[in-house]
């Protein structure tokens, strides 16, 4: 088991596979929905949106736009 100077040393990276923009201090994290079933739907047509859209709120954008993967404060 890890001890509390281990926990406390961790550095967080940001996962190269994520998609995310942002917009005025904003961050949206970009989900691709590309199942099986969703191709299906949107070869019949069906409007099926290609990213689901996750708002940050303003605490957790300044949190998501601080992860550099070099510092743990």
């Amino acid at each position: 088991m890890k001890t509390n100077e281990d926990i406390l040393n961790i550095v967080f990276k940001i996962n190269d596979k994520i998609d995310y923009e942002v917009n005025e201090g904003v961050v949206t994290i970009l989900e691709k929905q590309d199942h099986k079933i969703q191709q299906f739907f949107r070869k019949l047509k069906f409007k099926i949106p290609m990213y689901k859209k996750t708002e940050l709120d303003e605490y957790g954008s300044f949190v998501f736009s601080n992860i550099d993967g070099k510092k743990n404060w």
